[in-house]
């Protein structure tokens, strides 16, 4: 059966941050006029969490963390979140596929 990794992870947000006091850490306004910031949770980065419980993906050209790759590294070693899957995509790769091919990525199949 596949997985919804999207809402996994979504729930997985959600729960980490129920009932949570957080600290956001703006550094300016983008292009759209949305707020650019940093959400942090007991003094470590949402970002961090996310990718250290394997719900996110380290993107190298947005980021200079030299810790990121790390905990990625840590949670594709452990098979957590989305490294449950045989073949994960990169969002960044999956946005560029046709809708046939994003059919075949759309749960995990292992």
């Amino acid at each position: 059966m596949p997985l919804r990794l999207g809402k996994a992870a979504r729930d997985s947000v959600a729960l980490l941050l129920l009932n949570q006091t957080v600290q956001l850490d703006s550094f300016g306004i983008d292009m759209y006029g949305r707020t650019m910031g940093s959400i942090r949770i007991h003094g470590m980065a949402l970002d961090s969490l996310m990718i250290s419980k394997g719900w996110a993906w380290f993107y190298v050209a947005y980021s200079k963390d030299e810790l990121l790759p790390t905990y990625e590294a840590a949670a594709r070693a452990k098979g957590l979140g989305l490294w449950l899957c045989a073949k994960p995509i990169p969002p960044w790769l999956y946005r560029k596929l046709n809708v046939h091919n994003k059919r075949l990525y759309d749960n995990c199949r292992n």
